[in-house]
């Protein structure tokens, strides 16, 4: 109405297909609108574009540009209230603590894990170490997941470290083995690609905003969604071979790059700037 451009972009659980605003008919109805009307709809994942495509019937002017993640990452420094963990081999999840993220899936995948290597994680018939689990981030289901961690018989071998930023964040992310990542739905995986920055590798689901950065193999490993059994497997494989786990993070690191602030600034500056251009000069109200 002010003649002012709008982009709108969508990072998924807004779109995503349980969604709750996807579900109600009302914002649906406004979300769709929006998307049809505005100058462009950005998606972080080629995933995200194809939702936006098939709730505006091809009608938005979609494309891609992902999440960013910066490179020159400020040191670690002291661990501080996770000094418990200092010399202690660790996998880490992180991020909110939603059913959507699979945390339970990888409770069960350690219990499977137990069940193969002995109560203790120790070494039986030459199955690897299991490194202990920590889990950062916080949300509705903390307590759920720290019931059924205790009911696994989990309870030694897993640490809510809460929600952690800056340092402590950094610190977690340069002292871990690895990183898992089992979610159910994913818009784009940051929690992955800050992972890869750190130079770790990474497990993650086999979902659209996951595939996009995870090369199998090469940067990382995927796995079935919603499959304990598979995410065990390839815990258990990076455990066991922590080579394989060092190759994987620094090919990781390498394609981090293509995700570097200054590119995907870039990226949104261009876009900003062509729908400026594309607009007649605003009212001398708008302008002052």
């Amino acid at each position: 109405a002010l003649g002012v451009p709008v982009v709108v972009t969508s990072h998924g659980g807004d779109i995503g297909l349980v969604g709750r605003y996807r579900r109600n008919w009302i914002t649906r109805r406004r979300m769709i609108r929006a998307m049809r009307i505005a100058d462009a709809v950005t998606g972080v994942s080629e995933g995200q574009k194809a939702l936006v495509d098939e709730l505006t019937d091809g009608a938005a002017h979609s494309l891609v540009i992902p999440n960013g993640v910066d490179l020159d990452v400020v040191p670690p420094g002291e661990p501080g209230r996770l000094a418990v963990l200092r010399d202690r081999p660790f996998m880490l999840t992180l991020g909110r603590l939603h059913p959507c993220k699979g945390l339970d899936l990888l409770l069960s995948a350690i219990a499977v894990l137990r069940g193969r290597t002995g109560s203790r994680g120790e070494r039986e018939s030459g199955s690897p170490r299991i490194p202990h689990l920590v889990i950062a981030g916080d949300g509705n289901i903390r307590d759920a997941l720290a019931s059924q961690a205790k009911a696994l018989g989990l309870t030694e071998a897993v640490t809510f470290a809460g929600a952690v930023f800056d340092e402590a964040k950094n610190w977690l992310l340069a002292n871990c083995q690895f990183l898992v990542h089992p979610s159910r739905q994913e818009g784009f995986g940051l929690a992955i690609l800050e992972s890869m920055a750190a130079g770790k590798a990474v497990i993650g689901s086999d979902l659209p905003g996951i595939r996009q950065l995870i090369n199998p193999g090469v940067t990382g490993l995927l796995t079935p969604v919603g499959a304990a059994d598979g995410l065990a497997d390839a815990i258990a494989r990076l455990a066991g071979d922590p080579g394989e786990a060092s190759r994987l993070g620094l090919a990781g690191l390498a394609a981090a790059g293509n995700y570097a602030w200054p590119r995907v600034a870039k990226q949104y500056l261009d876009l900003y700037q062509r729908c400026i251009d594309s607009y007649p000069a605003p009212p001398a109200r708008i302008a002052d």
